[in-house]
């Protein structure tokens, strides 16, 4: 099942507060509709109207799919810089609930499964079209990486894949947006790039290597949704 949340959010343009229902769970299988709204760019985001202006809600959300073999987790934007902390978390959940789960549960282990940690809401948009797409998550992230060594400037905001044709990718970065023939998804890598690095926790982005982890605080906010059971993984494997 899909479990959601209800909150009164102001607008960031002209402030003023409406009620948003938003997605705190999401069980792709059970709620496709909700794997559309991803990419569509709508999840847990709130038109204005008075000023038709998008406000974000950038809370955790997860999401699971068990025919593919999904178990993804975002966490607020904020919580980049504690990326080491929350793989250990995200790995430490998969484990308790697939893995040490249920004995209706094991039947789907046959499969690998794509575990994942993402921050904020484009980078989830992201991952489910890079996995739709059927692109190499490691070659994109290399690509990322060499257009930030060629235009350093880009490690200040996040690249994102846009999207994904036969012959060619569409990305934004902080200067605009980029279009790269597909093919140099098949490009050498940058020597700063380490594919067994990048794949050796939930994290697979190319930021670990632009950003220095710091340990998790006791404000901060994924610090306390660690800190109690997590509603997230119960209603993941609820109604599957």
């Amino acid at each position: 099942m899909s479990t959601y949340q209800s909150v009164r959010l102001a607008c960031r343009a002209c402030g003023l507060e409406q009620p948003l229902r938003y997605a705190l769970t999401i069980n792709l299988g059970r709620h496709p509709a909700l794997e559309e709204e991803i990419l569509a760019g709508t999840l847990n985001r709130l038109r204005c109207v008075e000023c038709a202006e998008i406000t974000e809600f950038d809370e955790p959300v997860a999401v699971i799919d068990f025919a593919r073999r999904w178990w993804l987790t975002c966490f607020p934007k904020r919580e980049l810089v504690h990326y080491r902390a929350l793989a250990v978390a995200v790995r430490h959940d998969f484990v308790q609930n697939i893995l040490a789960g249920p004995e209706r549960v094991h039947p789907l282990l046959e499969d690998p499964w794509q575990v994942r940690l993402v921050f904020g809401l484009d980078a989830l948009r992201e991952k489910l079209l890079v996995w739709r797409s059927g692109i190499d998550e490691a070659a994109l992230e290399a690509l990322k990486l060499a257009l930030v060594q060629s235009e350093p400037a880009r490690a200040f905001a996040p690249i994102m894949l846009q999207s994904a044709q036969d012959d060619q990718l569409e990305l934004r970065a902080s200067d605009g947006v980029i279009v790269l023939p597909r093919n140099l998804l098949s490009a050498p890598p940058p020597s700063r790039f380490n594919r067994d690095e990048l794949l050796c926790d939930p994290f697979v982005s190319y930021q670990r290597w632009l950003i220095v982890s710091e340990p998790l605080s006791s404000m901060s906010s994924a610090s306390t949704i660690l800190a109690t059971p997590r509603s997230s993984a119960p209603s993941r494997l609820r109604d599957q």
